[in-house]
């Protein structure tokens, strides 16, 4: 059959779908998308209430609650070659949970990462891990390799061939990086029951309308989305306590001002202490017959058909 609307046209399609541009067809650059994509080491410093054992062993959460060893991993992965290869230079690169497409919420005034992996190497040197034993992997002081198995949902082939991109990055500074695609309900497992993993790979969609009202359960250190370490009763860091304070401040503030500054306060954070290691964004593209009138996409989903009651059929 024939598909009047595509709603979202992948990076890797991109350059086909043009070429199918013309009299019939509309293939339209509607900006950068307001979905996000990012990296989330396992903090969780909690028990399997069944077997009694830490959900994360004590020597790589160590690792993975040092704000230190999240930046030197935030710093050896290549943001600007992931968006260059897998998404085909359809993306920009990413260092907080706000899409710069968000032109009321987000700041530019985060910590940035440049792909460094030499200062990501001197980095995770500084924290003690050396390769002693001559394999080309990293070790801690009690012999550990630096072993981390990056999941993501099988599924989605961008995904698929990210978490293989970072894990070569992971590689190039030391650490002995896999890529291990499972099932979408294997992710929904692991990141809200049984948090066996050591990184995850995944995305969000934007809320619509974006802002802080959606991204709570994300934000909250009891929230279930609060990938890295969720459904906490009560803040595992100061960090963690300070976003939650500022969430609960912009739920209560009708002071438009105050809630940008302390939800950029929150985006800060955010790119400091990196429960998420944020990646990219997709350029967005759609498209669509030229038959329909009055068609206005936009980067926020449902980006063709938002103003379907005044899109038309030309005669």
């Amino acid at each position: 059959g024939e598909l009047d609307v595509m709603s979202r046209v992948r990076a890797e399609d991109y350059a086909l779908t043009k070429r199918l541009e013309g009299p019939e067809v509309k293939v339209e650059d509607i900006g950068v998308s307001l979905d996000t994509q990012w990296l989330a080491l396992n903090q969780n410093a909690g028990k399997n209430p069944k077997t009694g054992k830490p959900f994360v062993e004590g020597w790589k959460l160590k690792l993975f609650r040092d704000q230190k060893f999240r930046q030197a991993i935030s710093y050896g992965l290549d943001r600007e070659g992931l968006a260059n290869t897998v998404y085909a230079a359809r993306a920009v690169p990413i260092y907080s949970f706000v899409s710069p497409s968000d032109k009321y919420w987000y700041t530019d005034d985060i910590m940035k990462y440049a792909y460094d992996p030499a200062r990501s190497r001197q980095m995770l040197s500084e924290l003690g891990l050396k390769d002693t034993n001559g394999d080309g992997f990293l070790e801690d002081a009690e012999g550990h390799t630096l072993e981390i198995t990056i999941n993501t949902n099988a599924g989605n082939s961008q995904r698929v061939n990210s978490a293989g991109f970072l894990a070569k990055n992971l590689q190039d500074i030391g650490i002995k990086a896999t890529s291990a695609p499972v099932a979408l309900q294997v992710i929904v497992d692991k990141t809200q029951s049984n948090y066996d993993f050591d990184a995850i790979l995944l995305g969000w969609g934007s809320g619509v309308p974006p802002g802080p009202m959606n991204a709570k359960n994300i934000l909250l250190s009891s929230g279930l989305q609060h990938v890295s370490y969720p459904s906490q009763r009560n803040p595992s860091s100061e960090w963690e306590a300070r976003v939650d304070e500022l969430v609960q401040k912009i739920d209560s503030s009708a002071d438009q001002t105050e809630r940008k500054r302390m939800y950029a306060e929150i985006q800060r954070i955010w790119s400091e202490q990196l429960p998420e290691i944020n990646l990219l964004c997709q350029r967005e593209a759609v498209a669509y017959k030229n038959k329909f009138g009055n068609v206005r996409p936009s980067p926020l989903p449902p980006r063709v058909t938002w103003n379907i009651e005044e899109i038309y059929i030309k005669k």
